[in-house]
């Protein structure tokens, strides 16, 4: 996979015009989400999910239907010399975090390959108060770990966050009463660069 542009060679706050930029670092050395997210998507091992959902089925962003096809099947990709050992676990969460079912599949992936775990059909998931996280674990860790919708963000409904952070030294800690999507730390210079940004948090 490649992305148009990384960085871009205009200020985007000239006082008398305003460059838009599809670069994923901006003139300053910014980065954008789109940045934190390519370190993910180009990770050596990565677990991603190819879902059914409203989204796939119907292209009518006004469209507010949930008679669709509701599915994930997650594949590993391991993009590195040798084979890996993966342990993949995923649920089906309500929007406040909680669990509803929890299932979790070993996995080995030879070098320089892909593959696919079964397809899950989740017909009874309510796509305006339920979505799937999922998590790969290798023998290092916790390596990969991300969330999907089957409903288009303006339709889900989200919960109250009740979004609080601890500070220690360098180390920032941010703590989430429900299922929140895409958290974004910032600060008033808005030139923060982290280990981690526009992630998402399952609290419960």
């Amino acid at each position: 996979m490649t992305y148009m542009e990384q960085e871009f060679f205009y200020p985007t706050d000239l006082a008398t015009t305003v460059y838009a930029s599809w670069a994923s670092i901006d003139y300053y050395g910014r980065w954008k989400a789109l940045h934190y997210y390519a370190r993910r998507f180009f990770a050596p091992v990565l677990l991603s999910c190819e879902e059914e959902s409203m989204m796939t089925k119907n292209r009518n962003i006004n469209a507010e239907n949930t008679s669709f096809p509701k599915s994930v099947r997650f594949n590993v990709s391991n993009e590195t010399g040798e084979e890996k050992k993966a342990l993949i676990r995923w649920q089906v969460r309500k929007n406040d975090g909680s669990v509803i079912r929890e299932e979790e599949e070993e996995l080995s992936v030879p070098a320089l390959t892909a593959s696919f775990l079964p397809k899950y059909e989740l017909a009874e998931l309510d796509p305006f108060t339920e979505y799937v996280s999922y998590e790969l674990f290798l023998s290092s860790g916790l390596v990969s770990s991300a969330s999907t919708l089957f409903i288009m963000p303006k339709y889900f409904r989200f919960k109250d966050l009740g979004l609080s952070y601890t500070l220690s030294g360098d180390e920032i800690t941010v703590h989430a009463g429900a299922f929140a999507k895409s958290e974004q730390i910032s600060n008033e210079e808005d030139n923060l660069i982290l280990s981690d940004n526009f992630f998402d948090m399952n609290e419960k």
